[in-house]
């Protein structure tokens, strides 16, 4: 059992929050053949053309532009390299490389959920430090070359494309990359509403779809579908292996800016 002392700065000072065309996500930065690369989801920069600004929440409420080239692995997989121009953020040692972790393991993700300044962390000491996540790593499918992962969490709007990462058994402060968060499995409840009724209505039926209620006053309700339905959050994460980043960035020849 590996024993986390807390996420350290190659994690937290690489996670930025990033914007585009009013919205508001997570990116990281990694090395790849010792060129610097930012990462984050496809889906962040739909609209972005290929040679894109994009704002950058760096060291406290600084926010820079940065002038990148974006490059989109293909479908399914929701992961996009933005190569920059210029080293953004410190160049701590951070693999990119899901290689040993295990399934069942916990992981973490560090993001900027709903572009709140409430969530995350700024201060003279901490600089901007994302909010910190914990998940368990749950399953993986691979299909058509596509390595989705699927994490015990939770996620919400914000954290698209933060960095999944994790700690190989018996190094405990060697955090690596594994993935990118691309979102979270939604699912659709039924909107019901309370329509009283008499204890002498209530039915066998209701007791079986437990759709009846008592009031604190005594009296009962039964509830009615409306014919709506709300979208909600299943607590299971999306995410990709960052091994498409890699393999992307290979195989399009990007020369992000070196780093020794």
């Amino acid at each position: 059992m590996v024993e986390v002392i807390g996420l350290t700065s190659n994690v937290l000072k690489r996670s930025v929050r990033i914007g585009i065309n009013g919205g508001s996500a997570t990116a990281f930065t990694t090395e790849v053949d010792s060129r610097h690369y930012l990462i984050t989801a496809k889906h962040v920069v739909a609209t972005a053309k290929e040679n894109a600004t994009v704002k950058l929440w760096l060291d406290g409420a600084k926010i820079a532009d940065a002038e990148v080239t974006v490059l989109r692995c293909a479908d399914p997989i929701d992961i996009a390299v933005l190569v920059p121009k210029k080293v953004l953020t410190v160049t701590h040692a951070l693999p990119a490389n899901s290689g040993g972790m295990q399934l069942g393991q916990d992981v973490y993700f560090v993001g900027f959920p709903y572009g709140d300044p409430s969530f995350n962390t700024i201060t003279p000491a901490l600089e901007n430090i994302g909010f910190v996540r914990k998940a368990i790593w749950s399953s993986q499918q691979i299909l058509d070359g596509a390595v989705t992962m699927y994490f015990d969490g939770r996620n919400n709007e914000g954290f698209s494309g933060a960095p999944v990462v994790f700690l190989e058994n018996g190094k405990p402060r060697d955090f690596k990359v594994a993935g990118v968060i691309s979102g979270f499995r939604s699912d659709l409840s039924e909107v019901l509403n309370f329509v009283e009724v008499q204890e002498k209505d209530v039915t066998d039926e209701d007791r079986a779809l437990n759709r009846v209620r008592r009031y604190r006053d005594g009296s009962l309700g039964r509830l009615v579908p409306t014919g709506h339905v709300v979208t909600g959050n299943t607590g299971i994460v999306v995410g990709y292996d960052i091994k498409h980043a890699v393999d992307l960035i290979r195989a399009k020849g990007a020369k992000g800016p070196e780093v020794n």
